[in-house]
């Protein structure tokens, strides 16, 4: 991200799941908002990581309060002024990239667009992060980043 010469950054996970003919969806409003990020309808995702992924978003609005169903969608247009001001804030959610990125998008005062996307099975591989022998420690660390997140974020009178 610090790397980024262009006028937009483009992200979506590289395993198949978000289908790359929905961007003309991002490109044609990117004038309208500061970040685009995808609302995966009909998530495919398997039960588990999806009620993993829906407990945290009722944790996650107790600290962020994000107007956007899916903050954690891969599939982001962002405009270089944003990335410019927020790459040096990130890395607290090392798994959970997207849940900070949209926090500080939303607390640093840009405005967010959800676009509706496709959301397909992944075209290979498994998850590597969400695993229940991981499970304790990452909720334990998206716990800790989110009020670190809020301190660093929050408006002082």
């Amino acid at each position: 991200m610090r790397a980024l010469d262009a006028d937009y950054l483009l992200c979506l996970d590289s395993d198949g799941q978000c289908d790359p003919k929905d961007f003309e969806k991002f490109w044609d409003v990117r004038d309208q908002q500061d970040v685009a990020i995808g609302r995966r309808i009909k998530r495919v995702d398997n039960l588990l990581r999806r009620g993993l992924s829906r407990g945290f978003y009722f944790v996650y609005q107790l600290f962020c309060r994000v107007p956007v169903h899916d903050p954690s969608c891969p599939f982001v247009l962002a405009h270089r002024r944003v990335i410019e001001s927020l790459a040096p804030e990130l890395g607290e959610m090392n798994q959970g990239f997207w849940w900070e990125f949209t926090a500080r998008v939303h607390r640093r005062g840009f405005s967010l667009r959800e676009i509706p996307i496709n959301h397909r099975g992944r075209a290979a591989g498994k998850t590597q992060v969400y695993r229940l022998d991981r499970l304790f420690a990452i909720a334990h660390s998206h716990l800790a980043a989110l009020l670190k997140i809020w301190r660093q974020t929050r408006v002082k009178s």
